[in-house]
C-alpha cells in the first residue's frame, strides 16, 4: 500500500490561504531481482529469458541514445531522452564578448529525461491503493514528517532489503532536503558506536551498514 502526506505549498491562492497537496511517500525502492522476479512470476516466461530481455533493452537503450543523441520512445511506458551537463571539474561557458569555449570534452551525459505515456500514468493510477501516512498530519515546504528515531527505523528497513544507500534516495525515503539528509548520514557514521560506513565522494557517495 502506497502512503502519502499533503505538504503545504510556498505560494498563496487568490483568496490568499494556502493549498496543502498530496506527496508520495516511496517506503520501499525495489531492485533489479525484484523486477526480474515479478514480471516472471506473473507472465509465461522464465526467469532467465526476463532477465536477457531487459538486460539486452538497458544495453540497446543506452547504445541508441549515446551513439546518436537519439529518445527512445517505448509502447505504453513512455519516452528516454539523454540531457548533457558539463563536467564536474569544468566550469559553464560564458556569454560574454569573450566568452571561454567548451569542447566536447568538458560535457557529458548528466542525466536522462524520462517523459511517461498518458497510458502508463493511467496504469499507476489504477493500481494504485493510498494510505494517509501515520506520520504528522501535514507539514510545510522542507519539513521532515518523521521523527528521528522513525528515521532511524526506515533507515534500517531499507538497508536490510538493499545493500547501500545515497543521499539522494534517503531525501527521498525520508521527505527531507537533500542537503539535510546527506548531513545526517555523514553524522550517522562518526564515533564508536557509527551505524553507518561510508565509501566514494561527493555525488557517488554511498553508505552501508557498519559490520
Amino acid at each position: 500500500m502506497a502512503k502519502y502526506i499533503m505538504e503545504e505549498m510556498n505560494f498563496l491562492h487568490r483568496d490568499g490561504q494556502k493549498r496543502l497537496f498530496p506527496r508520495l511517500i516511496g517506503l520501499r525502492s525495489l531492485s533489479h531481482d525484484d523486477l526480474v522476479n515479478h514480471v516472471a512470476n506473473h507472465s509465461s516466461f522464465e526467469r532467465g529469458i526476463v532477465e536477457g530481455v531487459l538486460m539486452g533493452l538497458v544495453d540497446c537503450i543506452g547504445e541508441l541514445m549515446g551513439s546518436e543523441g537519439a529518445s527512445v520512445h517505448i509502447d505504453g511506458l513512455g519516452t528516454f531522452t539523454p540531457k548533457l551537463a558539463m563536467k564536474e571539474d569544468r566550469e559553464p561557458e560564458e556569454s560574454d564578448e569573450n566568452p571561454t569555449r567548451r569542447n566536447a570534452r568538458s560535457i557529458c551525459v548528466g542525466g536522462v529525461n524520462f517523459r511517461p505515456d498518458k497510458e502508463f500514468v493511467r496504469r499507476i493510477d489504477k493500481n494504485c491503493d493510498l494510505q494517509r501516512s501515520p506520520g504528522k498530519e501535514t507539514i510545510r515546504p522542507n519539513a521532515c514528517p518523521y521523527s528521528a528515531g522513525q528515521r532511524r527505523e526506515m533507515l534500517l528497513s531499507y538497508l536490510r532489503e538493499t545493500p547501500f544507500i545515497n543521499g539522494k534516495k534517503y531525501a527521498e525515503l525520508t521527505v527531507m532536503p537533500h542537503t539535510a539528509a546527506c548531513k545526517e548520514l555523514r553524522a550517522l557514521t562518526e564515533g564508536d558506536d557509527a551505524l553507518l560506513a561510508c565509501q566514494g565522494r561527493g555525488s557517488h557517495r554511498i553508505y552501508t551498514l557498519k559490520q
